[in-house]
C-alpha cells in the first residue's frame, strides 16, 4: 500500500505487511488510518497518526476469510468493518 501527497505527487511511505496482492485500500473516517484488504485473506488497519511513523495497529489483522478479500469498509461510527 502506498501513500501519496496529492499536491506534489510525492510518495510519502509504503505500508508493508500483506503477503499477497492488495485489492482495496480506504481511509478510515477522519483520515487517521487506512484499512487495506488483500488476496492473502487478511484486512489490516494502519495508523497514520504520525507523519513519520506508520504501523499496523496491534491486534488489528483480521483473518477470517478462506479466500482473497476484495474490499473492506468501516461503519460510520467505526465500530464495525465489513469485508467481502
Amino acid at each position: 500500500v502506498k501513500l501519496w501527497r496529492v499536491d506534489s505527487g510525492e510518495l510519502m511511505t509504503t505500508l508493508r505487511g500483506h503477503g499477497g496482492w492488495v485489492r482495496s485500500a480506504r481511509f478510515i473516517l477522519g483520515g487517521h488510518g487506512v484499512a487495506s484488504a488483500s488476496h492473502d485473506r487478511t484486512v489490516r488497519e494502519w495508523s497514520l497518526a504520525g507523519r513519520e511513523e506508520f504501523q499496523v495497529f496491534a491486534g488489528q489483522v483480521l483473518d477470517g476469510h478462506t479466500d482473497g478479500i476484495l474490499s473492506a469498509s468501516f461503519s460510520p461510527d467505526r465500530t464495525r468493518i465489513v469485508t467481502a
